[in-house]
């Protein structure tokens, strides 16, 4: 957001408003030729702000006194909080005035009189991101020297903090600034547009999300400061609180999340609970295996055993092998005992893996992935209870596959606390992830993966400030490890804390934040390098502008050697125009039956009873029993069964009808007879009367 213009406050016109400035110029009042000969930059970083001492040196090299306008590009969301000028051997530190105060005593000082020339320096506002600087006299063949001081935000990002400083145009006259660091700095140039995203930090694995007050409008030639940032234990935080009247204060709240949240455990426990249901079919399988591959690539050292669930569930290698073993003996294990079949009991392959973790050390973990294509008669609560065998502190982490083996989409993730299946996950401190999209693409799954490891952000974030009005600070709601965001707010009123409440994984997440005095007259002066600068009115300004030392669209610094009068050298201003007339002043399938059914759409009640019928004279036939009449229920998932409930299930025959009703190959079918079986759950409860023929044997 470009700051208008304020027409208030006073100095030399410019002819500039916000975001006009891409760069720093110089002009002479007289037309000497002056010339930059230094621009020195001193950068610390403290607490989340970047502070610029800026020394800069000017060279008249003509043949009478000059004074020196400069136009001053600032860092992106920076404020003026110093000035000071050197004549002779000693510095002299400037005043905060009020702007049209200080212009009319610069204007008085630099004016024509009798006395010896000396220094005075005028250092105001042009825009949110530009300042005006004049310097009289500057001497010929001689040097003016002047010093002041920036604050701006920082941007914190994986355990650095990054600022930036604007680079001189190389026809413009002005020094290339010498930028000096703290240890650690790493400095590098380029073209960013601050109002969008900074190219720079772009990698395909960054999920930041990163807010910031960072605005200066137009793209321009920076250098980039990286600077270490101090060690974060799970996250850091600052808060101020600035007022400018009665119910209005503005407050600025920043929040930084460590780099790495929590390590990947080591020598984990793991087992991967594979659904190998019909629905899933084989390329989702494949999928569900190609997520196990990308886990174990960010865990190499852990030991694993994967357990596949379809009516039953089944530990594929007996034994916990070496992750490095694992991919080896899935490949040989997958077409033999990763088959499609029916059935869809988690509940079934959860306790397979709880089972499996009994009575092993360290850090546990399971990895249960499914469809969800679930049978109704599956519950959460009783996925819960099937976890008791696992010993206490594992972590359980749902893994619902939507369409994970669509070619062609980039696999994404987002956790879901709302799935009727997220309560599985929350009961052993997890998190359910819906993911969606290709498998082929290990880079993108391993991030995923990583996810499950150990946590990577906080999820569910708020922050409760009372006194801010509906939208509050308006921090995102996920914050990813390594990223900060920055709010800043005007509000009716200035909560002693701020509290941040989220959940990392099922954990829950809560700090509380305390009002600093020191960063509330910070958040003074960064109002004066923000948008909502344009929100305050004229003596909202001036108590920010005090508060925050800053210069302002109000306020201005005036250095003044003392002993400074009208002089000699001075500029005769006569008919230049008064202060506010608008020349002074700058604003700012497998197994089972099938068959082949006619028609695009078959009745799925009548294919299933056909078939029913067919296994129930075989069972008759093996069992030697006269009769079959009851009501057999089928519950289908669009390409396999997930239930099947027949009467008298404990008798021989019984049995014998359950267990050929679960070898129909509903896929098959699907396959053969267009829109046979509908893709959500349905129950076909099927009347079924069969005898045999007395001339059976």
């Amino acid at each position: 957001m470009r700051a208008r213009c304020l027409g208030i406050g006073a100095a030399i016109a410019l002819g500039v408003c916000a975001g006009d400035a891409g760069a720093d110029s110089i002009s002479a009042s007289l037309g000497q030729p002056l010339q930059e000969i230094a621009h020195d930059v001193e950068v610390t970083v403290s607490g989340g702000v970047a502070t610029f001492k800026v020394r800069r040196a000017i060279r008249n090299e003509g043949g009478t006194p000059e004074e020196a306008v400069l136009v001053v590009a600032m860092p992106p969301g920076a404020a003026a909080t110093g000035l000071r000028i050197k004549a002779r051997d000693r510095w002299y530190e400037a005043e905060l005035l009020e702007a049209e105060d200080a212009a009319k005593r610069y204007l008085e000082l630099t004016g024509f009189g009798q006395w010896r020339p000396k220094d005075p320096a005028l250092l105001a506002w042009v825009s949110a991101g530009t300042l005006s600087l004049q310097l009289f006299p500057v001497f010929p063949g001689g040097t003016s020297t002047v010093e002041y001081t920036l604050v701006a935000p920082t941007r914190y990002g994986k355990g650095r903090r990054v600022t930036y400083y604007p680079d001189a145009e190389p026809a413009s006259g002005m020094a290339a600034p010498r930028i000096r660091g703290p240890a650690g700095a790493v400095l590098t140039g380029g073209v960013i547009d601050v109002d969008g995203p900074d190219e720079e930090d772009g990698d395909e694995d960054d999920e930041s999300g990163t807010t910031s007050s960072l605005a200066r409008g137009d793209a321009a030639s920076f250098t980039r400061i990286d600077v270490p940032a101090a060690p974060i234990a799970t996250a850091a935080a600052r808060y101020g609180a600035a007022p400018v009247a009665m119910g209005r204060t503005v407050l600025r709240f920043e929040l930084d999340v460590a780099a790495v949240l929590e390590a990947a455990p080591r020598r984990a426990h793991v087992v991967f609970v594979v659904d190998a249901s019909h629905s899933e079919g084989d390329d989702g399988i494949a999928a569900q295996l190609a997520l196990v591959h990308a886990y174990l690539a960010e865990l190499p050292d852990a030991q694993v055993e994967v357990v596949a669930f379809r009516r039953r569930a089944e530990r594929l290698f007996g034994r916990f092998v070496p992750a490095g073993d694992a991919g080896r003996l899935l490949r040989e294990l997958a077409p033999r005992r990763l088959v499609p079949g029916n059935g869809s009991h988690l509940d079934a392959g959860l306790a397979e893996a709880a089972g499996a973790l009994r009575g092993v050390g360290g850090p546990t973990r399971i990895v249960a992935m499914t469809d969800a294509l679930l049978r109704a008669a599956f519950t959460a609560p009783a996925a819960i209870d099937a976890l008791r065998g696992a010993p206490a502190g594992t972590i359980v982490h749902v893994v619902v596959r939507d369409g994970l083996a669509e070619a062609g989409d980039a696999p994404a993730e987002a956790r879901d606390d709302q799935h009727p299946l997220a309560p599985i996950a929350a009961s052993r401190g997890g998190v359910l992830l819906d993911v969606t999209g290709g498998w082929d693409n290990l880079g993108l799954l391993r991030r995923i993966a990583r996810g499950l490891v150990r946590p990577v952000r906080i999820d569910n974030v708020v922050a409760d400030a009372p006194g801010t009005g509906d939208d509050g600070l308006a921090i995102p709601s996920t914050l990813h490890e390594g990223t900060g965001v920055q709010a800043m707010v005007l509000a009716a009123a200035a909560p002693p804390t701020v509290t941040v409440r989220g959940q990392i994984w099922g954990r829950p997440f809560a700090r509380v934040v305390a009002v600093d005095p020191a960063y509330s007259r910070t958040t003074a002066a960064l109002l004066f390098g923000d948008g909502l600068v344009d929100s305050l009115e004229p003596d909202e300004l001036m108590r920010a502008a005090r508060t925050g030392r800053a210069v302002s669209p109000v306020t201005s610094y005036l250095a003044i050697e003392p002993g400074t009068r009208p002089s000699t050298a001075g500029i005769d201003r006569s008919g230049e125009g008064t202060i506010g007339d608008g020349r002074y002043g700058v604003g700012s399938g497998h197994g089972g039956m099938s068959g082949h059914f006619a028609g695009p759409s078959a009745d799925p009640a009548a294919i299933l009873r056909a078939q029913l019928e067919a296994l129930a004279s075989a069972c008759l036939a093996r069992h030697e029993v006269g009769a079959f009449q009851g009501t057999v229920t089928v519950e289908t998932t669009g390409t396999e069964i997930v239930d099947v409930r027949v009467p008298d299930v404990a008798s021989p025959l019984g049995a014998c009808v359950v267990e050929a009703t679960w070898r129909i190959d509903v896929a098959a079918i699907a396959g053969t007879a267009a829109g046979a079986f509908p893709d959500e759950r349905t129950a076909y409860a099927i009347d079924v009367d069969v005898r045999r023929a007395a001339s059976d044997p």
